[in-house]
């Protein structure tokens, strides 16, 4: 779930700084329809389900290799975003 929102929150932060569209046809056009807010629950909805999903059947051999397969998939799109960032200068925008 922490990985999902950090994808969430880098998404978010790349979209506002107009440096990225949001990949997945679906998500963008729930940002484009329903704003920033919609998109994040929406998002969480769909980490959520099927989270549910595989905590209920944890004992499944397939409920662990699918833990594996989503941690492993949020890791590379969290670092992807981290690349991003760094490509784009980003963080530059930032004003502490």
């Amino acid at each position: 779930m922490a990985l999902s929102c950090l994808d969430a929150v880098l998404t978010a932060l790349q979209i506002w700084f107009g440096t990225v569209e949001e990949a997945n046809p679906l998500m963008n056009m729930v940002i484009s329809r329903g704003g920033i807010i919609t998109f994040f629950t929406v998002k969480a909805a769909m980490t959520i389900l099927p989270l549910a999903l595989i905590i209920l059947h944890k004992e499944w051999k397939i409920a662990r290799y699918a833990v594996w397969i989503c941690i492993s998939a949020y890791s590379l799109i969290s670092l992807y975003h981290v690349y991003l960032i760094i490509v784009s200068g980003s963080l530059s925008h930032l004003r502490f």
